[in-house]
């Protein structure tokens, strides 16, 4: 059985994984996971440059600025890639140049396609959320008793309540 899924609002699911600037590089429409071992590998030149940026400045590196155009565009280093849209892509651009913590949480993928995964377990809690919140929406009585069980919850031992 194959279905479409068709996201109405931002999921995601990590894989617990982060990616550094020295892990990615943005292009005008897509994240890249940059292979970065293997493009030293195949300049060795570049090495020098590339250490010697990075400990001139750590928290405004960013790979992108670093290679140059043509090292950016071959997709043979590139491990996979995400589309991003415009305004994320601008967005992402504007914090790295302005030095902020730029790690990205990376998403489950299916390993051959590289395509985001969702496993059906988050499906099923998506299922539940909006299954909960139509309920509760229509029942004010019944959100109004859960409101108040919720107040006296020991949220330290939130798997008792």
């Amino acid at each position: 059985m194959n279905y479409q899924l068709t996201l109405l609002s931002p999921v995601h699911i990590g894989t617990g994984n982060t990616l550094t600037p020295l892990d990615f590089i943005l292009t005008d429409d897509a994240l890249a996971v940059f292979d970065l071992k293997q493009a030293m590998l195949a300049a060795p030149d570049r090495t020098e440059e590339l250490s010697a940026q990075i400990a001139r400045d750590r928290k405004r590196f960013s790979l992108t600025d670093f290679l140059t155009d043509e090292e950016r565009q071959n997709t043979a280093f590139w491990k996979y890639s995400a589309a991003l849209d415009a305004a994320t892509s601008v967005l992402l651009h504007d914090e790295l140049h302005k030095g902020h913590d730029m790690d990205v949480s990376e998403t489950l993928k299916i390993p051959v396609e590289s395509q985001t995964y969702i496993p059906g377990s988050s499906l099923k809690g998506a299922f539940r959320t909006a299954l909960a919140y139509t309920i509760f929406r229509h029942d004010e009585k019944l959100f109004l008793a859960l409101q108040e069980r919720l107040e006296h919850v020991d949220w330290r031992r939130s798997d008792e309540a």
